[in-house]
């Protein structure tokens, strides 16, 4: 938007708006404002604003700060302030040229994409939380699986050397054998994204 331009005495403490664009330096009149910082400037950035004027004046450097601030409608927004030293041939300050740009939309683009960093960060930690209490189930699972294939199988085949043996046991017994492989392939995978394996890699 047009910047906002203003005469500033040159001890920084009463103001003249030249042309008024949508800031508000002080109401919209045209009598100079000695208390333009308390009719523009938000509370809350009030002292490190005027902390920035302040040196700005005193060392006659440029004054270079954004900031919320009043705007026409009366809402509060954010702006880009600005002020140079105009000096007389002795090279003293006479006054100050200020202006004021409206960033509120840019302010508000930044701070929609910060909300959106912090939401994908929650959703990635949330993602990973998840993910690792999906591995400790699998862990356990296939542990609690494991532990009653071992004495099935040795039974079977207990079975199959005391004579005893039948073609459904030999069914069951490639069966359980089977399970175990599944079950075995399972705690694997489990160690794998865990974490827990170590490759040893040779020729």
């Amino acid at each position: 938007s047009d910047p906002e331009q203003t005469a500033i005495s040159a001890d920084g403490t009463r103001l003249h708006e030249i042309y008024g664009g949508r800031v508000a330096p002080h109401p919209g009149d045209t009598e100079p404002s000695p208390s333009w910082f308390e009719d523009y400037v938000h509370p809350e950035d009030l002292a490190r604003t005027r902390e920035a004027w302040i040196a700005a004046v005193t060392s006659g450097g440029t004054y270079d700060v954004e900031h919320r601030a009043r705007l026409v409608d009366g809402s509060w927004g954010w702006v880009h302030s600005r002020a140079v030293a105009v000096r007389n041939d002795q090279g003293d300050i006479e006054e100050w040229i200020g202006s004021a740009i409206d960033i509120t939309a840019r302010k508000e683009a930044e701070e929609a994409l910060r909300r959106s960093e912090a939401e994908h960060a929650v959703a990635r930690r949330q993602a990973e939380q998840a993910n690792r209490a999906k591995d400790e189930f699998l862990a356990m699972l296939g542990h609690e699986l494991r532990n009653p294939h071992a004495p099935m199988l040795t039974a079977l085949q207990l079975m199959r050397l005391r004579g005893q043996g039948s073609r459904e046991q030999e069914v069951l017994e490639r069966q359980v054998t089977h399970l175990t492989r599944m079950v075995d392939d399972l705690l694997d995978v489990s160690r794998i994204t865990r974490g827990k394996t170590e490759l040893h890699t040779q020729p």
